[in-house]
């Protein structure tokens, strides 16, 4: 049982020294130095065939509404069944026009989704 409860105290003393403000700076400056060379080393071994030194990355955040997409289009088709501007809406939910219209195209029965079991 002793044991136990060093173990727990080394883990409690472990976990407050990492959130050490000093330990947290000092952790960054070491991600910081090697994390370059880790990147180049990964894009080699993901990328062996590419001639010369560039390797263009693009790189695409996500659109705010992207995890509840089945709440966001009820909203949507509430906002069209007020009678809002589709370009209010589009601009308010963070989507394109082009998806307000498909939301209100499903909504008027335009378009059927068929699942097949």
């Amino acid at each position: 049982m002793l044991k136990a409860t060093r173990t727990g105290q080394i883990r409690t003393l472990a976990t407050r020294a990492a959130e050490h403000p000093r330990m947290q700076s000092a952790v960054q400056r070491a991600v910081t130095a090697e994390l370059p060379g880790v990147i180049e080393e990964c894009l080699l071994a993901m990328f062996p065939d590419v001639e010369g030194d560039y390797v263009k990355l693009v790189l695409y955040r996500r659109k705010r509404n992207h995890q509840h997409p089945e709440q966001r289009d009820e909203r949507i088709a509430a906002a069209l069944a007020k009678g809002e501007a589709i370009a209010v809406i589009a601009r308010h939910e963070n989507v394109s026009q082009r998806h307000v219209f498909r939301v209100k195209a499903r909504g008027s029965g335009k378009i059927v989704v068929v699942e097949e079991a």
